[in-house]
């Protein structure tokens, strides 16, 4: 679980009812962990096909709140991949899928709003999620939420490719559970010595590790990425880059890892 950015906000205690609803999940990863989640004020802008699931699975995990920004109008076309939004033809994304997500989480407060966020409303946040964005409104944004120390996602989808990027503070300190390994009695055979971890016994540490922002991938000579999409998204998909991105389809096209898009102009 982390131990900045959500650490300057009022930790609650789990209830019985979340708990009860949170048992999986805290049984997976600690009831420390579930009360940082519980801390957790979420912003998403957008809420199509990919920002759906973005918002499902926030809402299943029992933050604290979810604020969902999108003011486009729901159309026929939009009903047959967003299940979120089927039935509300002529409304904003945002109030349709509002009442859908509610019933996935009563405990979870949901809303939505029609301003994009500002200095001042960001502070309202302890994460911001962008779905569906530009290379210019990911860094726009990431460098809103830097100065105001909130975590920052950017992620988008074309066809069975995406990314995903993170920034997560300069500097993020979490603690990871390391296991405590002890040397048990073992047999006179050489081979069937072994290490023996003790389940019900383990030691915590904190770790650290540093981001960079959106803005400061540098080229893409420098960067390392599994998908061509990421050249789509640092915006740098240009003629220039042809030979480049060929290369990368052929080569992950050996290694059978690398779905061909089929839309570029997005």
């Amino acid at each position: 679980y982390i131990t900045n950015n959500l650490s300057t906000r009022t930790m609650v205690e789990i209830t019985d009812d979340e708990a009860a609803l949170y048992d999986r999940q805290i049984r997976l990863w600690g009831v420390d962990a579930q009360r940082s989640l519980r801390a957790a004020d979420v912003f998403v802008k957008r809420c199509g096909p990919l920002g759906a699931e973005v918002c499902k699975n926030i809402v299943l995990s029992g933050v604290n709140s979810l604020t969902l920004l999108d003011t486009r109008i729901v159309e026929d076309k939009h009903s047959a991949t967003n299940f979120l939004i089927r039935t509300s033809v002529g409304k904003s994304f945002a109030e349709t899928a509002l009442p859908n997500l509610q019933i996935l989480n009563p405990l979870v407060k949901v809303d939505h709003v029609t301003e994009d966020l500002t200095y001042e409303t960001i502070q309202n946040y302890s994460v911001v999620c962008i779905t569906d964005g530009s290379k210019a409104e990911y860094e726009k944004t990431n460098k809103l939420c830097r100065k105001h120390g909130v975590m920052f996602l950017a992620t988008n989808t074309w066809g069975m490719t995406g990314f995903m990027f993170q920034d997560c503070g300069e500097v993020y300190k979490y603690i990871a559970e390391k296991p405590k390994v002890s040397h048990g009695k073992s047999s006179d055979k050489p081979d069937t010595k072994r290490r023996k971890v003790e389940d019900n016994e383990s030691e915590y540490e904190e770790r650290e590790v540093r981001f960079t922002e959106y803005s400061k991938l540098g080229p893409l000579s420098s960067l390392r990425f599994s998908s061509p999409a990421v050249l789509i998204a640092h915006g740098e998909w240009k003629s220039r880059d042809m030979s480049c991105v060929l290369e990368i389809f052929l080569k992950r096209s050996r290694l059978g890892g690398c779905p061909i898009l089929d839309d570029y102009d997005h």
